[in-house]
């Protein structure tokens, strides 16, 4: 099977930022990453610049480290900020009464007409 590179190497770029983004909104270093996910400080390093290449094991640590799913460590930001926006959404109309859930049905029906 062959590799493409280019495709592997924006793969490992959204990893790291992902990671470290991550990381730094739970407040943690990359060593009490490091220790939370049973990795050595340096192989955080790594991840956060690219530089390892982790299995799907350190892929599952780190999501349930860092809260998010896997899915969520390899989204590009566009997707991810829109994907965050979406669940913040819904647990804001979970909990709304239904006068702001009517209108916010009516703003989304404004939109649709719009698109």
């Amino acid at each position: 099977m062959e590799i493409n590179e280019a495709k592997m190497t924006e793969f490992m770029e959204i990893l790291a930022v992902n990671i470290k983004k991550l990381r730094k909104a739970k407040g943690y270093s990359q060593e009490r990453l490091a220790e939370l996910a049973g990795l050595h400080p340096t192989y955080v390093s790594h991840l956060e610049t690219g530089k390892a290449n982790p299995t799907v094991a350190i892929l599952l640590s780190l999501s349930e480290r860092l809260g998010v799913n896997v899915e969520r460590l390899l989204m590009p930001e566009t997707d991810f900020l829109a994907d965050e926006t979406l669940q913040k959404l819904q647990k804001s109309l979970e909990t709304a009464d239904s006068g702001k859930k009517a209108a916010v049905t009516g703003i989304l029906s404004e939109l649709d007409k719009l698109i």
